[in-house]
C-alpha cells in the first residue's frame, strides 16, 4: 500500500494475526491489513525488512518505505485455494474504489490517498506473472 511521498506512517501489530496499518499521515485515511489465518508468529527485522512467519510453509516479508509499505509472501507450496486472502479494515476512508488492478482509498472528498499497486507473482523459475485483486 503507498501514500503520497513522505506521508505514509506504517505500524506493525505485535503479531503476525494482527496485521499492519498505513495510514496517510496528512488526511488519516488509512488501513490495517492482514494475512487470513494468520497466527501469531512473532516479527523480526532482517535486512531492514519486517519478516513474519504467520502460518506454517509461509512467511510474509514487509519493504517499508517513506511512501508506504510492500508485502511478499513466500510459499513453501502453492496456497490451497489458489488465493491469498487479506482482512482487510479501512481507517478514515470514505469508499474504495478499483481501478484495473488497482484498489484506491479514498478520502471524504473522494480523492485517493493510499493506492494497493497491482498484485504479482514471481514463480519458482523467478518468472513474474500478473495476479488478480478482488475486493468483496
Amino acid at each position: 500500500a503507498l501514500a503520497a511521498p513522505g506521508r505514509a506512517q506504517v505500524t506493525f501489530a505485535e503479531s503476525a494475526a494482527e496485521g499492519v496499518t498505513i495510514v496517510d499521515a496528512v488526511t488519516g485515511v488509512g488501513t490495517s491489513f492482514s494475512l487470513v489465518g494468520s497466527v501469531g508468529g512473532s516479527l523480526t527485522v532482517q535486512d531492514g525488512h519486517v519478516v513474519t512467519s504467520p502460518g506454517a510453509g509461509l512467511a510474509s516479508l514487509y519493504a517499508v518505505s517513506a511512501r508506504g509499505v510492500e508485502d511478499f509472501v513466500l510459499l513453501e507450496q502453492p496456497a490451497p485455494s489458489g488465493a491469498l486472502r487479506y482482512r482487510v479494515q479501512p481507517i478514515g476512508t470514505r469508499a474504495l474504489r478499483q481501478v484495473g488492478a488497482t484498489l484506491e482509498l479514498l478520502d471524504a472528498f473522494g480523492s485517493p490517498r493510499v493506492r494497493v499497486q497491482p498484485p504479482y507473482v514471481i514463480d519458482a523459475h523467478g518468472a513474474r506473472h500478473a495476479a488478480d485483486l478482488a475486493v468483496g
